[in-house]
């Protein structure tokens, strides 16, 4: 993703910032120097949850090229928001996005780079995945998720 943001133009990100938040994992210091190097980027490390709330607020996109995912609640959290996403066409994140969302491959740096370009260049995509994402976001809820977690436990019982 970090590269595909550094391919971009200046006229294609306007004034575009990209955000990473998340706390830094071992074998990050080449990529926090790179970083550095880069107005465009702001990496903060671990945010509060209501900091992340009000980033994600005024989050343009919420940008989720994940290689492995178990489930991906930051996709649905920002499809609830209505918040147009860019994330991973293989794994639980698609599954998850359902068509509401551009899925790139994430292993794929031309890739990453063409969502990117629509994301940034495409205003009426970002609100049609607006509302696609809001819509498929309603298909979740802790009571379904509930639900189907006692009928596999019962499921497996009967077993």
């Amino acid at each position: 993703m970090l590269a595909a943001w550094q391919m971009l133009d200046d006229a294609t990100r306007g004034n575009t910032r990209l955000v990473i938040v998340g706390a830094t994992g071992w074998m990050v210091s080449d990529l926090l120097q790179s970083l550095k190097t880069n107005d465009t980027i702001d990496f903060l490390g671990h945010v509060s949850d209501s900091s992340l709330a009000e980033l994600m607020q005024g989050a343009r996109a919420l940008l989720y090229p994940s290689l492995y995912e178990g489930f991906g609640l930051p996709v649905v959290e920002a499809m609830a928001r209505g918040i147009p996403l860019l994330t991973s066409n293989t794994g639980a994140t698609a599954e998850i996005a359902g068509g509401a969302a551009i899925l790139v491959d994430p292993t794929n740096v031309d890739d990453i780079r063409g969502g990117l370009v629509r994301l940034l260049t495409e205003p009426e995509l970002l609100g049609a995945l607006s509302v696609q994402g809001r819509e498929r976001a309603k298909s979740f809820s802790w009571e379904r998720t509930a639900q189907l977690t006692l009928e596999t436990l019962e499921g497996l019982k009967r077993a």
